[in-house]
């Protein structure tokens, strides 16, 4: 007779793994809620008690292929795996991972990341630094924190997660660093070496000091770098609303978002021959498989390449 142990009414323990991913793991409240979704959508899908086999995670990927981009599926399958290896190795539920039977390949398409052309990028630019010349004072600190959000993106290539995530005693700026709390609570140093940025961020630090003169600081107001208008830390959101404001405001039809400015820093520094590890390491990413999705996207640079190194004679074949 079958051990109704392996079986799989065992969403119970859902919360205890959720739990677990805090305490022992670290992962991020963002990651943890990615992870009880995925695992709550195959619960339903599975929906009765029968055991999770070779034969069932087959016909879970055939029914994510038919729904979802590859990249999402191979993320939702991830997050399954994970939680059938907590039930294996942690509880007494099932005997053994049966992902550990079964090889799945995924045939990714490699999408070219979205850069900002530019021109566009150019007439952002200056519009960011039109924004934050303006006076410090309690009526400008909008339009001067945008710019600075806009070129802190730019010279630094963080994450919109990361920026939002800023406290004041993060920024040191005697020594021309940022601290950045990345994915995985993994910690990293941003440097702000050019004069533009660093002018930014004085005239943003003092627009900032006045606001919060005359405020009560509820809301986290002490300590986050970048407040919303209510007086508390700023979303991930707001700054993709205020990017397109203020790119449309700069004359940009296209759409830009917050990655778009990480994707541009990234593909920028290759185009100027900078080793993609040292690429790896600003950006904080954990595999250098990651990193390496931008050197297929250097237009300039093949162009270059065709300019200055193709043989002179094949325009004559």
């Amino acid at each position: 007779m079958h051990d109704e142990r392996n079986e799989m009414c065992y969403p119970h323990e859902l919360d205890e793994y959720i739990q677990w991913c805090r305490d022992e793991k670290r992962l991020d409240e963002k990651t943890i809620g990615a992870y009880a979704g995925d695992i709550k959508q195959f619960i339903d899908w599975h929906g009765d008690c029968s055991p999770v086999d070779r034969l069932t995670i087959r016909r879970y990927v055939q029914h994510l292929n038919r729904r979802f981009k590859s990249s999402s599926s191979k993320r939702k399958l991830a997050s399954i795996k994970s939680y059938m290896r907590y039930l294996a190795s942690e509880t007494e539920v099932i005997d053994a991972n049966p992902f550990d039977t079964i090889r799945i390949r995924f045939r990714e398409p490699v999408a070219a990341p979205r850069t900002i052309h530019l021109r566009d990028l150019k007439a952002i630019c200056r519009h960011a630094n039109l924004l934050s010349s303006a006076t410090p004072s309690p009526q400008n600190y909008y339009q001067i924190r945008d710019a600075t959000i806009i070129l802190l993106l730019l010279s630094t290539g963080i994450r919109v997660g990361e920026l939002c995530n800023l406290n004041k005693c993060d920024l040191d700026r005697e020594a021309r660093i940022l601290h950045v709390c990345g994915k995985g609570r993994r910690d990293r140093f941003a440097f702000l070496e050019h004069q533009s940025i660093l002018r930014g961020l004085d005239t943003y630090l003092a627009a900032l000091d006045l606001l919060l003169s005359r405020s009560d600081g509820n809301g986290g107001a002490d300590c986050a770098l970048f407040l919303n208008r209510f007086g508390r830390r700023i979303s991930s959101h707001a700054v993709r609303d205020l990017i397109a404001k203020r790119a449309c405001e700069a004359g940009v039809d296209r759409r830009i978002t917050p990655h778009m400015f990480r994707h541009t820093f990234a593909t920028l520094l290759l185009e100027r021959d900078v080793d993609i590890r040292y690429i790896q390491e600003l950006l904080g990413h954990k595999s250098i498989k990651t990193t390496e999705r931008y050197a297929s996207v250097s237009p300039a640079r093949l162009r270059l390449i065709m300019r200055t190194r193709c043989p002179a004679d094949i325009a004559r074949w």
